[in-house]
């Protein structure tokens, strides 16, 4: 079977070598270049001198020579975990001046960079055999390259066993540093030099003549200008060369400055009286100070032997003055014992004194004389306020059962003397006082006149009474000339003072109007009966029910009867009927108040142009529209509602017994649940909703000021058929788990027009990764497919044969053979003759290749 891998000289490559050897040259190589073939695995030509798609170039990290073959070279390089990102089909060699000298193709390989979620150090290994090693260089620029671990360790090796060596052979030499003086008492030749060390060092290190210097000038600079030359000091030191001997035994005839001994007759300046210092105090010092001394002494006390008498020579006198004092009492706090006595103070002293027995005693009796004999005595007293220690509590809380003198609030029954009938002072009324005050009042009364109730009655219950009366008879006719306006109505004659007589016809006619005629009720008064009436009547017809009526005219525009008519209702009971007509007389507005029922019921339309006040309900038995209001004028309320008590305000469903908009005691109002707004809602201020509000959802697009319903958000959100991670195994309402499970299209339609096949992704244990879309990296993969697990793992490949080694689930394979490594150990030979270096990594063991992860629960928006 052909080979599908392998590697070959390039014809520059062949060239190179050739020359290289037939003419003792070296050809150098430098550099190894890794490309992905344009996507596909490309076959090496001799005529190449690039890679198909080159996708990075790097020095070599290691160029051997195989160490189990002499005529094989290994070219080696690292590829980091920071470069990738890119597939590995092809590999070539280059020189130091840029030319292709070996390719070859490889079994497809990725390599991940870390910024994709994963990433490794791979090393890509090419084995050339060559006629002679000679040919190449083998050198490498270990700065601008990474090491392998393997090249690490046999150069760490090398360096040890050479150091090892070189350590072992200097040990063994008598003296492996010729050039180097001993320690021991070096003979130093030349002008040797050292450190100079800073001249405050005072140690066993090497001093240079530079430190000398140094030191010298420091102390030059530190002497005087003349004692700063070594012949001004022996001139300074009187050229003595014993100077020091000379000063020691000038100083031992000297007395030391402490505990000097004196001898002879030592004398010292005189300091003066007051001084006080440590300066020697002569005898003459001494003798003005004691003669100062005594001079402030009284004449008896100027010696030590007078004072020794004056305390009679007691050498304790201290001791003896204490205990004397000890005896005494303490001015502060004195606490005296046996029987002190004081003088007696006078009886009126008042001040801080020491009260005898006898002041107190003569203090008392004057006090109790001044009081009366019953009361002269604590025990009488204490008897006068009943031997009672809380007497002013007592005394404080009975008084508190007291009424006081102003404003007092009696409780119970309170009594006190009834004053006499005609008392009309401040004394206390009794019940008794009053009663016959009361019955004094009424006995001059009619029995149906004897109480308020009585004559409130006769008043008619007005508060008013008075003013009431005024008013009446200010609409009456003085008996005297008398002058009636309007219509007169007079029922039976009527006398005329002065003679003459009523027209009775004429007050027959409107009595009529008002006379109450058994069941026919209240009869009514028509155009015709104004007709039909005298002249007289007519006029006054004319005058009650309008202008313009005539025997020949129509009805006039400006009377009661022009389009009403009075009629009453036949039960009677207080009822008026109002019907107003048309003009082919039909009755169009009809106003029936009812005394019985305290109603007005209106049929046809009722217009009010003032503040109509109605104290009970305004109650609509109709449903379309049956009360309508209207304004022109905007600056004035439609409804002025006028209401008691926060709460007593609003729209009340009475078929259903509800609230339907209602003002709360806060002055918010609320809508009750139920309430739907048809059109539009415009809420001035805060609006506080409870229950479920429902709204329409507006678009996902629209910006406006509609009310966000929760189905608006939730669009805004995350769309329909995206998963995401969720840290619980419940998902929340409107999610589904993405589980592999189907679904139902009706219940989820929007889901299902994502996912048509009505199932959604199995993403449990799964990772998701992005869709190649063209890219090259995951090429011929359908959106929502899966794909296994899989790892790209080692190569190796030299010049006539390459040697591709990988593993891949435990099993390892090599090609172009099948069994060239089995059994096949570090080092050994494959089993077609080829011989290679096998590196063998260590795994850890698992079912699965895996980043490190953490587990959540993936779950998709259904609805």
């Amino acid at each position: 079977m052909a080979s599908k891998y392998y590697a070959l000289l390039t014809e520059r490559g062949a060239v190179k070598l050739a020359a290289a050897t037939a003419l003792g040259n070296q050809v150098k190589i430098t550099h190894m270049a890794v490309g992905d073939g344009n996507g596909a695995l490309p076959t090496p030509t001799a005529s190449q001198t690039a890679l198909v798609n080159e996708k990075r170039r790097a020095a070599l990290n290691s160029l051997t020579i195989d160490p189990a073959n002499p005529s094989q070279i290994i070219a080696e390089q690292v590829i980091p975990e920071g470069d990738g990102g890119f597939w590995i089909r092809e590999i070539g060699v280059y020189d130091d001046d840029g030319e292709l000298i070996a390719v070859s193709n490889s079994p497809e390989t990725y390599k991940p960079i870390l910024a994709e979620g994963s990433g490794r150090t791979q090393v890509i290994r090419m084995v050339l055999i060559v006629s002679s090693t000679d040919a190449v260089t083998l050198k490498i620029d270990p700065s601008v390259v990474l090491a392998t671990r393997k090249y690490v360790d046999d150069r760490v090796i090398e360096v040890k066993a050479y150091a090892d060596d070189l350590m072992a052979k200097h040990l063994a030499a008598l003296d492996p540093h010729p050039q180097y003086a001993p320690k021991a008492s070096p003979t130093l030749t030349g002008q040797p030099k050292a450190p100079t060390p800073p001249t405050n060092n005072n140690s066993t290190q090497l001093a240079t003549t530079a430190f000398v210097q140094a030191v010298i000038a420091q102390l030059v600079a530190s002497s005087p200008a003349a004692l700063d030359t070594l012949n001004e000091l022996a001139a300074a030191l009187g050229n003595d060369p014993n100077f020091a001997t000379t000063i020691t035994n000038a100083l031992a005839l000297k007395a030391p400055l402490a505990s000097p001994a004196l001898t002879g007759v030592p004398t010292a300046p005189t300091a003066g009286a007051t001084i006080n210092t440590t300066q020697v105090a002569t005898t003459a010092f001494v003798q003005a100070v004691i003669t100062a001394l005594k001079a402030g002494a009284p004449t008896t006390l100027d010696t030590l032997d007078e004072l020794a008498a004056a305390i009679n020579d007691d050498p304790n006198f201290a001791t003896t003055v204490n205990g004397y004092l000890a005896l005494k009492a303490p001015l502060a706090s004195p606490t005296l014992t046996g029987i002190p006595t004081a003088p007696t103070a006078g009886a009126t002293v008042n001040t801080t004194q020491i009260a005898t027995t006898a002041f107190v005693q003569a203090a008392i009796a004057q006090l109790v004389a001044s009081s009366p004999a019953a009361l002269d005595t604590l025990n009488e007293l204490a008897a006068a306020i009943n031997d009672d220690p809380n007497f002013a509590t007592t005394i404080t809380n009975a008084l508190a059962l007291k009424a006081p003198l102003a404003s007092p609030a009696l409780t119970g029954t309170p009594t006190a003397p009834t004053a006499a009938a005609a008392t009309n002072n401040t004394q206390v009324a009794t019940t008794a006082f009053v009663q016959a005050v009361i019955t004094a009042l009424k006995g001059g009364a009619p029995t149906t006149l004897d109480t308020l109730n009585e004559l409130a009655a006769a008043l008619g219950n007005d508060p008013n009474f008075a003013t009431t009366i005024t008013n009446l008879l200010a609409l009456k006719a003085p008996l005297a000339n008398p002058r009636f306006a309007g219509s007169v109505t007079v029922e039976g004659a009527l006398t005329v003072l002065g003679g003459g007589s009523f027209n009775a016809t004429l007050a027959l006619r409107y009595r009529q109007l008002f006379q109450r005629d058994g069941a026919i009720g209240y009869q009514s008064f028509s155009r015709a009966d104004v007709l039909s009436a005298p002249s007289v009547d007519t006029e006054i017809g004319r005058q009650l029910f309008g202008y313009g009526i005539t025997s020949t005219d129509s009805w006039g525009t400006g009377g009661i009867l022009a389009y009403m008519n009075a009629i009453a209702l036949a039960n009677g009971g207080g009822k008026l009927q109002l019907v107003a007509h048309d003009a082919q007389a039909r009755g169009k507005a009809v106003i029936v108040l009812d005394g019985n029922a305290g109603a007005i019921n209106f049929t046809g339309d009722a217009n009010f142009s003032g503040t109509v006040t109605f104290g009970g309900m305004i109650v609509a038995n109709r449903h379309d529209s049956c009360i309508a209001f209207s304004s022109s004028d905007a600056t004035k309320p439609i409804i002025n509602a006028n209401y008691s008590a926060a709460g007593n305000f609003g729209f009340w469903d009475d078929t259903n017994s509800t609230w339907v908009l209602r003002k709360d005691v806060a002055n918010n109002w609320y809508m009750y649940a139920g309430l739907t707004v048809a059109q539009k809602l415009t809420v001035q201020g805060g609006a506080a909703f409870t229950g479920d509000v429902t709204a329409p959802t507006p678009p996902k697009t629209d910006s406006s000021t509609k009310v966000a319903t929760t189905e608006f958000v939730q669009n805004l959100s995350v769309p329909v058929g995206v998963p995401v991670p969720w840290p619980s195994a419940t998902p929340p309402s409107g999610w589904l788990k993405c589980n592999g499970a189907a679904f139902s299209a009706t219940s989820y339609p929007e889901l299902a027009k994502i996912y048509t096949t009505l199932k959604v992704p199995d993403l449990r244990g799964e990772f998701i990764r992005g869709w190649d879309d063209g890219k090259g990296v995951d090429s011929s993969r359908a959106l929502l497919s899966s794909q296994t697990d899989g790892i790209g793992i080692y190569q190796a490949t030299n010049l006539t044969a390459v040697k591709m080694i990988f593993v891949s689930g435990g099993r390892t394979e090599a090609y172009p053979s099948t069994d060239a490594l089995n059994g096949v150990a570090d080092g050994g030979a494959f089993s077609d003759g080829l011989s290679s270096s096998i590196s063998r990594a260590t795994f850890k063991s698992a079912t699965e290749t895996r980043p490190r992860n953490i587990a959540f629960n993936y779950i998709v928006r259904a609805a």
